[in-house]
C-alpha cells in the first residue's frame, strides 16, 4: 500500500506540474460584501461553480500554423439556452457517441464545470469576505454567471458529474485532439475524483492512455501533445525515462520555431547526455517533425 500511495503522489506532483492546465446553492447575494447565502439542495444535485474558458493550442497541419480550439457546447452550435442540461442529456450523449467526436469534450467539460460549483461559489464567498476585489461590478457579474451555471446544471445526478472522465476518454478514442491532450490532466483529476487513484489497474490503463493519445494528436500537429510527450519520457513517471525520446520530441517543436523556450531546455538537456545520445535524438526529432509538421 505505501507504494501504491508513493506511485500516486509521484504521478500526480507530475501532473499538475505539466497542466496545462484547463478547469453551486440558490441565488447568490447580490449585496455584495454580504455572506452568499446557502441554502439546502438536494445531495445529487450540483450546487454553484464552475469556469469556462476557451483556450488556444498551438497546432500544425500540412506544414501550417493554425489555431485549435478547446471547444464548448456553444461553440459546437449546441448551446444550452435556457433548458437545464439534464433535460438535453440523451440527445447530447447520443450526438457525443457517433457525431462530431469534440461533442464529448465539450460535454465532458460542461459536467466538470457543474462538478466544480461548490468550490467556484466558495472562491467567491472568500473573495467578498477579504474584499480581494474593491470593483462591485466584476463581483456582481461574476455571480451572474455562476448563478446561469447552475440553472443550467441543477437536477444532475452524483453519477452523471462523475461521468466527464469517461467522456474524455470516448473523445480522445473517436478522435477529439482537444480530449487527446487533455485527458493526462483532466482523468487523473477523475481518477482522484472517483476514488480509484490507489487501483493500480486503472493507473495503468489511464498511462497506457495517455501515451497512446499523446502519440495520436501529436502525429496530427499538436504542439501541445509534442511538448507532453517530451516531459512524460524527461521525467519517467508515466513512461519508463528516455532522455533520448524526451530530446527528440523537443527537438521537433524546436523546428516549428514557435516554442521560444526550446533551443534554452534543448541545450540544458544535451549537457546531460552524450554526443551520440544527441545524434540520435535529432535524427527521431527530425523524424517525428516529419511526421507531425509538414
Amino acid at each position: 500500500m505505501r507504494a501504491k500511495a508513493s506511485l500516486v503522489v509521484i504521478l500526480a506532483v507530475a501532473i499538475l506540474g505539466a497542466a496545462l492546465a484547463v478547469l453551486h446553492s440558490q441565488q447568490a447575494s447580490r449585496a455584495l460584501g454580504k455572506p452568499i447565502e446557502k441554502s439546502a439542495i438536494k445531495s445529487d444535485e450540483p450546487t454553484r461553480g464552475g469556469h469556462t474558458a476557451t483556450v488556444v493550442s498551438k497546432h500544425l497541419g500540412k506544414g501550417a500554423f493554425k489555431g485549435v480550439q478547446f471547444p464548448t457546447l456553444s461553440a459546437l452550435g449546441l448551446d444550452l439556452g435556457d433548458r437545464p442540461l439534464v433535460e438535453q442529456l440523451a440527445e447530447l450523449e447520443v450526438q457525443a457517441r457517433t457525431g462530431n467526436p469534440d461533442i464529448g469534450y465539450a460535454l465532458a467539460m460542461k459536467l466538470r464545470e457543474c462538478k466544480q460549483l461548490d468550490s467556484q461559489y466558495s472562491d467567491l464567498q472568500n473573495s467578498l469576505d477579504r474584499k480581494l476585489d474593491g470593483n462591485s461590478d466584476v463581483l456582481t457579474r461574476h455571480a451572474d454567471a455562476l448563478d446561469k451555471q447552475y440553472e443550467q446544471c441543477k437536477g444532475l445526478s452524483a453519477m452523471t458529474l462523475q461521468e466527464y472522465g469517461q467522456w474524455v476518454e470516448l473523445a480522445a478514442r473517436r478522435g477529439s485532439i482537444a480530449a487527446q491532450v487533455s485527458y493526462p490532466t483532466i482523468n487523473w483529476e477523475a481518477l482522484e475524483d472517483s476514488g480509484r487513484s490507489l487501483d493500480t489497474e486503472a493507473i495503468e490503463a489511464y498511462k497506457s492512455n495517455t501515451l497512446s493519445f499523446l502519440t495520436s494528436a501529436a502525429d496530427q500537429g499538436s504542439v501541445d501533445a509534442l511538448s507532453q510527450l517530451a516531459m512524460t519520457y524527461q521525467d519517467g513517471i508515466v513512461v519508463p525515462r528516455d532522455p533520448i525520446a524526451a530530446y527528440a520530441y523537443e527537438w521537433a517543436i524546436n523546428q516549428t520555431g514557435l516554442v521560444l523556450a526550446t533551443p534554452k531546455l534543448l541545450e540544458q538537456w544535451e549537457a546531460q547526455m552524450t554526443p551520440e545520445q544527441i545524434l540520435v535524438g535529432r535524427k527521431q526529432g527530425e523524424q517525428i517533425h516529419q511526421r507531425c509538421c509538414r
